[in-house]
């Protein structure tokens, strides 16, 4: 009688461990998955905060000097760095341990400052002489 118990509880014992490393495989898959889209996500609300900017921009460039706006961006997590330099945008991030360029071209100079930590900001985009400003609005 102790016999078949002592087989039942070594059978137990070996199902759940079966059951412990088919969970364990299943979490770090998952783990894996998520990083990835949460790597995809970040790179996808850069891109659409650098429309935002360079569209905006383009209007106050088209209406001539003097010219302003005012936009909502969001700025995501893992931002290293936001430059204007010339006719280009970039944004440098670390996605997934690995730096990553998200950039846009203008049709315009740019210069300014555009806050690379995450969060939501108001901005302001100004035309002047050849060139767009665009800084953080504090009004």
């Amino acid at each position: 009688m102790y016999k078949k118990r002592g087989q039942a509880s070594t059978e137990m014992m070996v199902v759940l461990a079966m059951v412990f490393i088919l969970l364990t495989f299943i979490i770090s898959v998952n783990e894996t998955v998520m990083t990835g889209i949460e790597a995809e996500y970040d790179s996808m609300k850069a891109k659409i905060a650098l429309d935002k900017i360079v569209h905006a921009g383009k209007l106050a460039y088209q209406q001539g000097e003097g010219a302003q706006l005012k936009i909502y961006v969001t700025i995501p997590e893992n931002v290293e760095s936001i430059s204007l330099a010339g006719r280009e945008i970039n944004i440098t991030m670390n996605l997934s341990g690995e730096k990553n360029l998200i950039y846009k071209l203008t049709d315009y100079n740019v210069s300014g400052t555009i806050p690379s930590e995450m969060g939501n900001y108001w901005l302001k985009i100004k035309s002047e002489q050849n060139k767009v400003v665009i800084s953080n609005y504090y009004g």
